[in-house]
């Protein structure tokens, strides 16, 4: 039974281009596919489209007749190289090469002339089959045209930017945070989160934005404003989500609150222009107060993160030894404690009872960090922010001698990773040097201590 051929209706005088590419052209003045690759179509300017006749001594000159029947319509005919003809010398004495009429048979030479236009070693003088000139084709290099499906439209000018963040996080930067912890949660596990949660993704290139940044000082305002612009997303994205915490998010966001911690103190991190202004302790409060906003991700969502891909985090550490200088902070905190009572009240005052509550909350961090993390300094600088109360974020702000004495030990504990972290540089002294400006007596010995320890003239043994 013969097979049905769906009918259409054949171009007969459609554009060179859509010759050469052997499709249909609708025949428009221009044509719709000239148009849309942005060329200038024959049709317009008036170019021949016909089809070249080749002349008699072009059909003698073929290496190979080529017989068109219904078998073989549309197939290029087989090409035996052992006949191809050799190359002849030419009146210069050179040898030259065959034509092209000469390789191919005359079924083919209209498709290939649009190759010869673009190989000028082959040919000096103008094309032409059987004494006819033929026309130049309009696109130089007609061979990517099947290839190519981009229709016009502009490319975001910093993918290859965002690439280079991606690439960075993925070698080096997430080795800066996954100290203590198995790196394929932070190498594998996190970016297959960011990838199902843009403000994640956004989060994850703000910090390595931030972390090139650090590293390359002559691209630190270009690598900033990059930085910035992930991270303003991310929180954009992140304030979005977080009344609809659930069992399919509460992962990605619990990484995105613990990359946010990362990102705000290296967005703030201190420079000469933010040490001349005093900035440095109400940039600090900025961040306990962000850290304070996404706190309930931890408290609402424990069970599911525990059981989820980033379950290794909850899981208790080998038991470190407690470092000498945690230890002798420990002791100082206890001294603290029980002087407080006698520099303010700590029982009908609420500033004093809520100074104290933070003190012992800090002791309650660095027992913990001992027992369960092997970055224990880290630890009790990321967790003990978590909890403030805004009695105490308020006391802070508005320069409170008890809250600031306070604040002076977590600059100690601050100080302790700055070797490890390089978010954390230079936050401890910046800090300590408002603090120390606004101190009176009795208030001021604390800060001494915490001053002391930081600068190396108080030994931590």
């Amino acid at each position: 039974m013969a097979r049905l051929r769906l009918g259409y209706t054949k171009s007969r005088g459609g554009c060179l281009r859509c010759k050469q590419r052997r499709v249909k052209c609708d025949e428009d003045r221009p044509c719709k596919a000239c148009t849309r690759h942005g060329i200038e179509c024959s049709l317009v300017t008036g170019q021949s489209t016909g089809t070249p006749q080749l002349s008699q001594s072009s059909r003698s000159s073929s290496a190979t007749p080529s017989v068109t029947t219904p078998r073989n319509r549309g197939k290029t005919p087989d090409c035996d190289f052992n006949t191809l003809p050799a190359a002849r010398p030419s009146h210069s004495g050179q040898q030259q090469l065959p034509s092209i009429s000469q390789l191919i048979g005359p079924h083919d030479q209209l498709a290939a002339y649009v190759d010869t236009t673009t190989i000028s070693s082959v040919s000096t003088g103008s094309l032409s089959l059987g004494g006819t000139p033929l026309p130049i084709s309009p696109d130089p290099y007609p061979y990517f045209a099947k290839f190519t499906s981009y229709d016009g439209e502009q490319e975001p000018a910093n993918w290859a930017s965002d690439m280079e963040l991606m690439h960075h996080y993925s070698t080096s930067c997430y080795k800066t945070i996954a100290k203590g912890y198995s790196p394929e949660i932070w190498s594998i596990e996190v970016p297959k989160l960011a990838f199902a949660h843009p403000y994640l993704l956004h989060e994850m290139l703000a910090i390595s934005a931030f972390h090139l940044a650090f590293l390359r000082p002559d691209r630190h305002e270009e690598l900033t404003v990059q930085a910035t612009h992930h991270q303003s997303r991310a929180i954009k994205g992140i304030r979005g989500v977080l009344s609809n915490l659930s069992a399919q998010n509460c992962h990605a966001l619990f990484v995105a609150s613990t990359f946010l911690f990362v990102g705000s103190l290296a967005a703030s991190r201190p420079t000469d222009e933010t040490v001349a202004q005093d900035l440095g302790l109400d940039n600090l409060v900025d961040v306990f107060l962000l850290l304070k906003g996404v706190r309930g991700i931890i408290d609402d969502a424990t069970n599911e993160l525990r059981s989820g891909p980033l379950g290794e985090i909850f899981r208790p550490m080998p038991k470190p030894d407690r470092s000498v200088g945690l230890t002798r902070l420990m002791v100082q905190l206890q001294r603290f404690l029980e002087k407080l009572p006698n520099l303010i009240p700590t029982a009908g005052d609420p500033n004093g009872a809520s100074i104290k509550l933070e003190v012992e909350r800090m002791i309650e961090c660095i027992e913990h960090a001992g027992q369960t993390s092997t970055s224990p300094e880290y630890q009790t600088l990321a967790s003990w922010p978590l909890s403030l109360s805004s009695s105490f974020i308020g006391l802070l702000r508005s320069r409170n001698q008890g809250a600031l004495a306070l604040l002076s030990y977590y600059c100690v504990i601050m100080h302790s990773t700055e070797d490890s972290y390089w978010f954390t540089r230079g936050w401890s002294v910046c800090v300590m040097k408002d603090i120390a400006k606004v101190m009176t007596s009795p208030w001021n010995q604390d800060c001494a201590w915490a001053e002391g320890w930081i600068t190396g003239q108080v030994s931590v043994q």
